[in-house]
């Protein structure tokens, strides 16, 4: 590991988190799972506890004998939110707004909206995505893309030859992962990956036959907040030589920790040098607000627009257009439209990501044959 947890204020918390690695990082059978069910929360503890000391030996995730397993480990959130979500009367640990009838979305529709929506064909589109829905995702990042490429924007469409900033695929968002991880890594590479984590994020690498260094996050009891130090990340980096990939949640699920844009442009930087890919999955981006000198979480950020035309989200903090970056984003957490399966990835174009862009760009081909 790159760092440890320190003791948190509280026994159970420190419980919890260590569980949560545990969960993304090995198999507990699904019945273990359903059992809990019934189970008072203190109950729980007790017996995660005893996972926690069986589990004692396997806590070091850094595997040093890389094997290619070509098997998925069961997704035991997954497994879990089948058995409980839908049967539970309060949930509390929501991580998405609330979705929206597909009715109060056609009422918030312009004209020209309205008449896309008349005549939408459901029959077969391009199968990188629908070019309005690509130029779309582009004018989201045009702004961020100039800041974070040092380039000026020569038109405001995404076809345009002379953008070669960003390559954009439209994808569900868990298939985005995967088609990042199966495109670039191979059996042997090294990769870090921020945690704890949606499991995929850290599964789908080990099932490549990668080693996964985990980044855990470091209690601060001043600030009361979990935080992530990057000077252990540049430690990493420079005694491994065998990283391939940096994986990134921001803002992150759980501790809700998210990396400045002055972070991810030193974590780009420290990619770059390192001839590393930087993986950031930004699902939450959009929940970020700038006010003054600080960033906080009240509310999104949108253009500024003409009355007759909706507002258009842009993320105020985004590694979109940052050398040897792939963003993951997409409309099922702020957004609250889980149900359209809607994502992307922005692949940057530097020359050491092109070969894995053209890999994702086929990869796609055999997952989906017609995108949104």
């Amino acid at each position: 590991m790159i760092s440890t947890i320190p003791k948190p204020m509280s026994k159970h918390h420190r419980l919890l988190v260590q569980l949560s690695k545990i969960i993304h990082t090995r198999s507990i059978s699904s019945s273990a799972i359903q059992s809990q069910t019934s189970k008072t929360s203190s109950q729980f503890l007790v017996e995660a506890s005893q996972v926690l000391q069986n589990n004692s030996e396997n806590c070091n995730h850094n595997d040093s004998n890389p094997k290619i397993t070509h098997k998925l480990q069961p997704f035991i959130l997954e497994r879990y939110l089948a058995i409980n979500e839908f049967q539970s009367k309060h949930q509390l640990s929501c991580s998405d707004a609330t979705g929206w009838k597909q009715s109060d979305i056609l009422e918030l529709a312009d004209e020209e909206c309205k008449q896309l929506w008349n005549n939408l064909s459901l029959q077969y589109t391009e199968s990188l995505g629908h070019p309005l829905l690509l130029e779309e995702i582009y004018l989201k990042y045009r702004e961020k893309i100039e800041e974070n490429s040092n380039t000026k924007c020569s038109s405001d469409s995404y076809f345009d030859p002379s953008q070669n900033s960003i390559r954009i695929l439209e994808c569900i968002p868990a298939e985005g992962i995967l088609m990042t991880m199966m495109a670039f890594l191979s059996p042997g590479d090294e990769i870090i990956v921020q945690t704890p984590c949606y499991q995929s994020l850290s599964e789908i690498g080990r099932s490549r036959g990668c080693q996964v260094i985990n980044w855990d996050p470091i209690y601060d009891e001043g600030s009361n907040e979990w935080k992530f130090d990057i000077t252990l990340l540049e430690k990493t980096l420079a005694s491994h030589h065998k990283i391939k990939m940096i994986v990134l949640n921001s803002p992150h699920n759980p501790t809700g920790y998210f990396f400045t844009q002055a972070e991810l442009l030193k974590i780009s930087e420290l990619c770059f040098k390192s001839n590393t890919i930087l993986f950031v999955d930004e699902m939450y981006a959009d929940i970020l607000e700038e006010k003054q000198d600080t960033i906080t979480s009240s509310t999104v950020s949108v253009y500024e627009s003409s009355d007759s035309k909706p507002k258009r989200l842009t993320p105020l903090i985004s590694a979109v257009g940052l050398p040897n970056s792939i963003v993951l984003s997409g409309l099922s957490k702020p957004a609250g439209l889980p149900g359209l399966r809607t994502g992307w990835l922005a692949v940057s174009r530097e020359q050491t990501t092109l070969r894995g862009t053209m890999s994702s760009k086929r990869l796609h081909h055999h997952l989906s044959s017609c995108s949104n």
